[in-house]
């Protein structure tokens, strides 16, 4: 693995970007010089492969789609998409293997605490028990789930949620996680939240 690392053509390109935040590519068979390295895509009959990257602390995460040779190429416009609904994407990723019980960084990532920290700096000024709430559905929770949890009604939840998403002016649960996604990506890149001072940044950092 470490050998196919150093010649895989998108980590290469990674390495010398150094990116912060989310970072698509594609390569295809002919992208590959190494011979031994083209012969793992060859063996597997992958043609191209759209990766999706993201740092979590000092972690590199990585999410691929491949393509086999008797399928189209990724397109522009499939690849302005994907690059558009990138964090998306790979926000969705971190919870399902998450859930699944697969996921290294999990315990950092989906911290209820320290979600209800970032839901708290989103515009709209989120209530105690709505941030509890939106915590829970940003980190997969049902409606019946969160309930047991909060030792609250489902009719309750369901008040709550809808609340924080007028307030938030959005509709969905998955631009929810879109906003949460965007504010941790802030924190990230080494620029606080709007509102953030430096002691309550320290305070992210140990989340």
């Amino acid at each position: 693995m470490a050998r196919c690392h150093n010649v895989d053509p998108s980590l290469v390109a990674l390495k010398r970007q150094h990116p912060q935040a989310k970072y698509v590519t594609k390569i295809d068979i002919g992208d590959i010089r190494d011979r031994q390295y083209r012969q793992c895509f060859e063996a597997t009959r992958v043609h191209e492969r759209l990766s999706f990257f993201s740092r979590l602390g000092p972690n590199l995460y990585q999410l691929s789609i491949f393509r086999g040779a008797r399928r189209p190429t990724f397109s522009t416009p499939e690849m302005k998409h994907f690059t558009s609904v990138a964090g998306l994407i790979l926000e969705t990723a971190f919870q399902h293997e998450t859930l699944c019980g697969e996921a290294a960084p999990a315990p950092r990532h989906l911290n209820l605490e320290a979600i209800e920290r970032l839901l708290k700096f989103l515009p709209g000024g989120l209530s105690r028990r709505e941030c509890e709430v939106c915590s829970r559905a940003v980190a997969g929770k049902t409606i019946e789930g969160t309930a047991l949890d909060l030792n609250i009604s489902r009719t309750s939840v369901i008040t709550y949620r809808q609340r924080a998403y007028q307030k938030l002016n959005i509709s969905r649960q998955n631009e929810l996680v879109a906003l949460v996604h965007n504010m941790r990506s802030e924190y990230a890149q080494a620029t606080p939240p709007r509102g953030c001072t430096p002691d309550t940044a320290m305070q992210f950092d140990g989340a």
